[in-house]
């Protein structure tokens, strides 16, 4: 009897150990899960790929460890890892359609021969892996960026610019630095430092916007001979409408981004101009705005995307698309990182209206805007693992957001049937839709994403900002 008691209670014991680990498990699963859709949603790749793995290693037959994983390794443009893992789960999951589905894209990109670069035209036989149509490159000019054919003109600037108030971050003394331009298109910086004068040679191109604006673009003629304590690779100045110019210009040890410049002298000296977009402005814009780390405060001022305060020039990236076939090109603003479906997110979208250039859509990193085949923007959002919408909208004759249709994902709400339909929300100033519980229709995740999958994203050819010097 003792010996048929201690077999029973041995037994108990083992089935008791084995029901807290398998529950452990499945708990630290679910953490593993949160946490690598957590990492992706915030495009920290590198940690979503770290728990995605361990997601693997807890429960090897979990199809979205895998995918997820495979995201983050493409998003990264590691593609080769991307096939691995997706290979790995072929192996290791029950149903391993959804794998075979991604890696059968993946493997088309890497055979996918001559595709167009972002100066080469597209065709309609070229597509996207996917098969979604690219945007040709007729539609992908600026407004006005024909070098070639421009008209040359005469204008008079003047000789020499100086500043008063130049401060040194990391010190007390007040510097005047002057600028000299010549008529033979090389120009000279010099600046003051009490003792002695640093000096930087360049050649420099006068532009005028389609508004009248003077624009003076510098590059330095021989960058190895600029002191390394100077650190400026290049800077542009831009007329204001009092007569003064403001100095955009990146520098180590340097404030004075946004002082004005006052003329020197009275001499002026005769130079050509060519012609310069209002959009190419507003891309030397961006491209210093990341360059020198401008904070977010200076970027809402000068009507540019938060994304450039924590990003880089291989990153952040621009195309030009007509998006609603009115004749005027948009000014997009991207990634020039795609997903694992080949497609970038739109940040910013910019038209001309009345010869001024003006933003129409505004998004960001975790509210990504996408171009749909049949001519409507899809937005993606994410307030983290249990919260994501998919809104959908339509453009009106002047660019702005019309609402149609979302599918909210609200596992905080209600976690056993998280997914929503919306059509009706909270609309901003912009166009752009919020949710709440009053708004939910229930619908099953079948359902929803059927109602996803109806819209095609178009990949669009972004050019880095880092092509632009």
């Amino acid at each position: 009897m003792k010996k048929l008691l201690s077999i029973i209670l041995t037994v108990t014991i083992t089935l008791t150990l084995f029901t807290s680990c398998a529950s452990a498990s499945k708990a630290l699963a679910s953490t593993y899960l949160d946490l690598g859709e957590k990492y992706l949603t915030d495009l920290n790749y590198e940690q979503a790929i770290v728990y995605f793995n361990k997601l693997i290693e807890v429960e090897p037959k979990n199809t979205r460890a895998y995918t997820g994983a495979a995201e983050a390794y493409a998003a990264m443009g590691d593609t080769a890892s991307a096939i691995a893992i997706l290979e790995q789960g072929i192996e290791a999951v029950d149903d391993p359609t959804e794998l075979e589905e991604m890696l059968t894209v993946l493997l088309a990109e890497l055979v996918v021969e001559d595709e167009p670069t972002p100066d080469e035209p597209v065709t309609d036989e070229e597509t996207s892996p996917e098969g979604e149509d690219e945007i040709e490159e007729e539609e992908a000019e600026p407004v006005v960026n024909e070098e070639e054919e421009e008209e040359t003109n005469v204008t008079a600037i003047p000789q020499a610019l100086s500043q008063v108030d130049w401060t040194e971050r990391y010190g007390s003394y007040i510097y005047r630095p002057l600028i000299t331009f010549f008529e033979d298109g090389t120009c000279r910086f010099d600046v003051n430092k009490a003792e002695y004068i640093d000096t930087i040679y360049a050649t420099y191109t006068v532009y005028v916007c389609p508004d009248g604006t003077r624009v003076i673009m510098c590059n330095i003629d021989d960058p190895s001979e600029v002191p390394s304590y100077f650190s400026i690779s290049y800077w542009f100045l831009v007329e204001q409408s009092n007569g003064e110019w403001l100095y955009y210009g990146n520098q180590a040890g340097y404030t004075g981004s946004f002082t004005a410049l006052e003329q020197d002298t009275d001499e002026v000296i005769s130079v050509e101009t060519s012609e310069m977009s209002a959009y190419d402005l507003l891309l030397e814009y961006y491209y210093l705005a990341v360059l020198d780390f401008w904070d977010t405060e200076l970027l809402e001022s000068m009507n540019l995307n938060y994304v450039c305060y924590d990003s880089d020039l291989s990153y952040l990236a621009y195309a030009y698309v007509d998006i609603n076939n009115d004749g005027i090109t948009e000014l997009l603003i991207g990634s020039a990182h795609s997903n694992y479906s080949g497609v970038c997110a739109i940040y910013e979208i910019y038209t001309i209206d009345g010869g001024q250039v003006v933003s129409v859509v505004s998004g960001g990193e975790r509210d990504r805007y996408y171009l749909c085949d049949n001519g409507m923007l899809s937005n993606d959002g994410s307030a983290g693992a249990e919260y994501s919408t998919y809104v959908y909208y339509s453009l009106t004759e002047n660019l702005r957001l019309s609402f149609v249709e979302a599918v909210v994902y609200d596992g905080s709400y209600d976690e056993n049937n998280p997914y929503f339909y919306c059509t009706t929300g909270i609309e901003s100033s912009d166009g752009s839709m919020y949710f709440s519980e009053e708004n939910y229709i229930p619908i099953t995740q079948e359902k929803a994403s059927e109602i996803m999958d109806s819209y095609t994203k178009v990949a669009i050819s972004f050019t880095p900002l880092s092509d632009l010097h």
